[in-house]
């Protein structure tokens, strides 16, 4: 006969921490994920574009808050609305 293996159950505590640490995770990666454009960050991928051009790389560092895809989707949508082709002979 196998011996018997007992466990010993989860303590509450254990089990809310952990779930307060997956919440503040998510959360933090919905931020990061987070489409709207805030009016910084429009000022910030204007100034970008006027030093970097089309280089969504760069200009995502310089917003630092978005990735080059957001960056290039933001340019495609609103490249007429905001003039972008004019910023570079203004900087």
């Amino acid at each position: 006969m196998a011996p018997r293996v007992v466990t010993q159950p989860r303590r509450k505590s254990d089990n809310k921490e952990q779930t307060e640490q997956t919440n503040e995770s998510i959360e933090s990666q919905m931020a990061e994920l987070n489409n709207r454009w805030t009016e910084e960050e429009k000022y910030k991928i204007m100034e970008a574009y006027g030093i970097h051009g089309l280089n969504f790389h760069a200009l995502a560092e310089f917003v630092s808050t978005k990735t080059p895809a957001q960056c290039r989707n933001y340019y495609l949508a609103n490249k007429k609305r905001f003039g972008f082709e004019k910023v570079r002979f203004f900087i």
